[in-house]
C-alpha cells in the first residue's frame, strides 16, 4: 500500500503542478480542487487510490471530489461533466473505457481543466491528458512468478485465475 501512497501524491503533486499558475504555492493549494473517478470501489487496488489521493490532498490543503464509475461508462461520463460543470482545477480519471473517454477529455481541454489518467491510459484523446501514472503490470507478473517458483521450491500446482480482456 505504500506504493499507491506514493503513487497517489504523485499525482496530487502532478495535478497541482499543472494548475499552479498563481504566485503563492500553497495560496495555490488552498483553492485545488481535484475530481476524481474511479474505475470501480470494488477493487481494493481503486478504493487504496482514492483514499490516498484525499490523504495527500487533505495534507496538502486541497479538496478532492471522489467518484465511482463502477465499471461503467454511462456512469463516468456524467461524472466528467460534473467536473467540469463545478469547476475542478483537474481531473484524474482512471478510464472504464479507453476509447470513449476521448470526448470528455476534450471536453474537460476545452474548459481549460487538465485530465490525467492514472492505471489504465486513453486511447482517444491522448494528446489532452498531461500525465499518465501506471503500474509495470508486466513486472509484476514477472515479480510474483519468481515470489510463487522460490515459495514452492521450484515445483507444485499453481492456478492461474483470470478475467476477460477489455478495451479498457
Amino acid at each position: 500500500m505504500k506504493r499507491m501512497a506514493l503513487i497517489a501524491g504523485l499525482l496530487f503533486s502532478v495535478a497541482v503542478a499543472g494548475v499552479s499558475n498563481a504566485e503563492s504555492l500553497s495560496a495555490t493549494r488552498s483553492m485545488v480542487t481535484i475530481g476524481v473517478s474511479l474505475l470501480a470501489t470494488n477493487s481494493p487496488f481503486f478504493v487504496e487510490m482514492g483514499k490516498s489521493m484525499a490523504d495527500e490532498a487533505a495534507k496538502q490543503g486541497a479538496t478532492v471530489i471522489l467518484r465511482s464509475a463502477d465499471l461503467n461508462m454511462m456512469k463516468q461520463k456524467p461524472q466528467v461533466a460534473e467536473f467540469i460543470k463545478k469547476p475542478v482545477s483537474a481531473i484524474v480519471l482512471c478510464p472504464v473505457d479507453s476509447k470513449a473517454i476521448g470526448i470528455s477529455i476534450d471536453e474537460a481541454s476545452t474548459a481549460s481543466i487538465p485530465v490525467f489518467t492514472a492505471d489504465i491510459a486513453a486511447i482517444s484523446g491522448q494528446d489532452k491528458v498531461i500525465c499518465h501514472v501506471a503500474t509495470d503490470n508486466l513486472a509484476g507478473g514477472r515479480e510474483a512468478g519468481e515470489a510463487m517458483i522460490q515459495a514452492l521450491g521450484g515445483g507444485g500446482k499453481v492456478a492461474i485465475l483470470d478475467h476477460r480482456r477489455s478495451n479498457r
